[in-house]
């Protein structure tokens, strides 16, 4: 882990294997409200980063990935709504009688959630 202080967000030579590391400092924080993390991003994902500070989206590296992972604790934590619409699919469907699952119900749970996760791969 290089510990050198760096320009926020300037990209330098790493000791091993000659990559690059993006440090990714909020200078919106203070020392006390920081804590240093070393995390390994794929190619693809550091030039998304880099191009987000580069078009004005955020200052810095460290600023854009505090306030995206913010925003998906915050969403993480947040009740599921209760919607007028979600209220009315849940007491129509407790007013349909209901029946034991059999052998074939699971095979097609597992079918249908096994092609999800085969779509959900990269």
């Amino acid at each position: 882990m290089n510990t050198n202080p760096t320009e926020a967000g300037e990209c330098y030579p790493w000791g091993r294997g000659g990559g690059k590391e993006l440090r990714l400092i909020d200078n919106r924080l203070t020392a006390s409200q920081t804590e240093f993390m070393t995390v390994a991003l794929a190619k693809d994902v550091a030039d998304f980063v880099r191009k987000q500070v580069n078009t004005g989206g955020c200052e810095n590296p460290g600023q854009f990935v505090n306030d995206l992972l913010r925003s998906f604790r915050d969403q993480q934590n947040q009740r599921l709504a209760i919607t007028p619409e979600l209220e009315a699919w849940l007491l129509e469907a407790a007013d349909k009688p209901s029946t034991p699952l059999t052998r074939a119900d699971f095979k097609g749970i597992r079918k249908r959630v096994r092609a999800r996760a085969r779509r959900q791969r990269p």
